[in-house]
């Protein structure tokens, strides 16, 4: 009898550093993996950011680049930077278009005209892309500095 319970036993254990193990992996895939997909797997590339133009209010943009992944767009972002040096810090504006996710073809893409206010010394643009099941995709589009 005490036989039977040292082999269940070991067998429990066995059971529970293997669950526990593979648990871990499937949340670092998931919390690492977005970062990783986002630097090294861009959906865009060659993004340039342009002012357009600027009135007493506000400040008027467009970007130009290529897209290299078929991906939906599902949001963009641009971030307003009071002459600070990281994203997290600043005004967050959505880009609403009045149009809801969009799938676009592959190749050179043309994102805007937006109007940015309060105007602000730096921009910065980002995008949420779909591109498979299991999470969301941020890529830093472009940026621009004043002066």
């Amino acid at each position: 009898m005490q036989h039977r319970y040292k082999v269940y036993m070991q067998n429990f254990i066995s059971f529970m550093i293997g669950g526990s193990a593979f648990a871990i992996a499937v949340v670092l895939i998931f919390m690492i993996g977005p970062i990783i997909e986002g630097k090294y797997m861009p959906v865009t590339e060659d993004i340039e950011v342009t002012l357009l133009y600027e009135t007493k209010e506000a400040m008027y943009f467009e970007a130009y680049g290529t897209k290299v992944r078929n991906c939906t767009l599902t949001a963009a972002r641009i971030l307003v930077d009071e002459g600070l040096s990281k994203l997290s810090k600043g005004k967050v504006i959505v880009v609403n278009d009045g149009v809801g996710p969009k799938d676009r073809a592959l190749g050179t893409q043309n994102l805007g005209t937006w109007e940015i206010t309060p105007k602000g010394k730096s921009l910065y643009v980002q995008a949420e892309y779909y591109c498979h099941p299991f999470w969301r995709t941020n890529i830093q589009l472009g940026e621009w500095h004043r002066g």
